[in-house]
């Protein structure tokens, strides 16, 4: 019927539509026919700039989500933008949340979107780190979420009067709460001079929090963007999956004091925590080639002392296959052997290589009816 109509009367029905309460209606005339699309689409600025008090209980708010959330076409933003149509914060997370890059890229060529996208009123959400859950702030909401493409948007966008540079640490501390390498990586690479300080203060939470983080880690260690020190070796050891990284740095241990004389690295300590966190690798590679001069009986008292309840039995079979011959007969090996249920046959090399045992141990054998290890202790026993 609508078709039936001539151009004129189409124009005068749709210039006396009172869509400003409602614009996204009179968006959806073009669906009439192709007159109403062509009129509705021509139309530029024909709302007021006038920022809505956010309600997302109202009509337009919901609708704007709805579009934000959808796979709205950026032809139907394109148009948005042109009328001037308000968007809030609100409505920029969700474009965040969706990764609608598109429409963020559109976006930055209209004023008003840019002026919601780079207001300083919520700024202060860079402060405080209890509050980035609840921020509306588009670099928090791209930081919390892994959004790099963001991220580079709203930073690379201009670096002279840009409210986001002063946003880099939060995001840095978002990225190793949310376990986000690659805008770590990001961060290190285009922003370094303004994480360093927080870098050196988190590299022991980086270390433990990421996995598969060797590369970066590496980078930082060769460049001298992190400082090399007894506490960074120590965090190697007890994840236990760096220990190239460690073999790195302790043997350019002098190359990566960044000419601060006042770094000491007890390796003892080092040795100790090798034990505790089942690190063989780092535990075998410390003794050898003399890198630490450790005599047998201080080095003997050093694993009784050391080993636990988590030691692994992986653990104890490097020691007997390796270190045998450097650990004192008198300490208590066999007692640990036999808690961590280890081999029979390692056990009895044992036994054979004069290692100390008491009646205890004799006892718990008769405990678990290995008649076949028991025999042997007792024809070994020295009382």
């Amino acid at each position: 019927m609508f078709d039936l109509l001539p151009t004129e009367v189409t124009e005068n029905i749709l210039n006396f539509y009172d869509y400003k309460d409602d614009p996204l209606s009179f968006y959806e005339l073009r669906y009439v026919n192709k007159q109403f699309k062509n009129y509705v689409l021509s139309k530029t600025r024909i709302f007021p700039h006038i920022p809505f008090k956010y309600d997302k209980t109202s009509r337009i708010s919901r609708r704007m989500n709805d579009f934000c959330c959808k796979k709205t076409s950026l032809e139907t933003f394109e148009w948005l933008m042109k009328n001037k149509i308000s968007f809030h914060l609100y409505h920029i997370r969700n474009l965040i949340m969706k990764n609608r890059m598109d429409v963020l890229r559109l976006g930055t060529k209209y004023f008003e979107f840019l002026d919601v996208l780079f207001n300083r009123f919520y700024m202060n959400d860079f402060n405080d780190l209890f509050t980035y859950s609840e921020s509306t702030s588009p670099l928090i909401i791209a930081g919390t979420y892994g959004k790099l493409e963001v991220i580079r948007l709203l930073l690379d966008c201009s670096s002279y009067g840009n409210p986001y540079l002063n946003g880099i640490g939060a995001l840095f501390e978002l990225s190793v709460k949310h376990y986000h390498k690659h805008v770590l990586s990001y961060l290190i690479d285009n922003h370094y001079e303004k994480i360093k300080d927080k870098l050196n203060i988190k590299i022991f939470s980086i270390i433990q929090g990421f996995d598969n983080i060797e590369d970066i880690l590496f980078y930082l260690v060769m460049s001298k963007k992190i400082i090399i020190n007894e506490r960074f070796l120590t965090c190697l050891i007890t994840k236990n999956i760096y220990n190239d990284l460690f073999f790195y740095c302790f043997l350019n241990n002098d190359n990566n004091k960044n000419n601060n004389n006042d770094i000491i690295i007890n390796k003892k300590n080092l040795l100790c925590h090798t034990i505790i966190y089942n690190n063989y690798d780092i535990f075998n590679f410390l003794l050898s080639e003399k890198r630490y001069n450790i005599e047998s009986n201080f080095l003997s008292h050093l694993i009784v002392d050391n080993i636990c309840l988590k030691t692994s039995e992986e653990f104890i079979m490097n020691l007997l296959n390796n270190h045998n011959n450097r650990i004192k007969r008198d300490i208590p090996l066999i007692s640990i052997c036999l808690q961590k249920n280890i081999n029979d046959d390692f056990i009895i090399d044992l036994i054979n290589n004069g290692f100390y045992y008491s009646y205890d141990e004799i006892e718990y054998v008769v405990k678990q009816k290995n008649l076949k290890l028991l025999k042997i202790l007792v024809d070994s026993f020295k009382g």
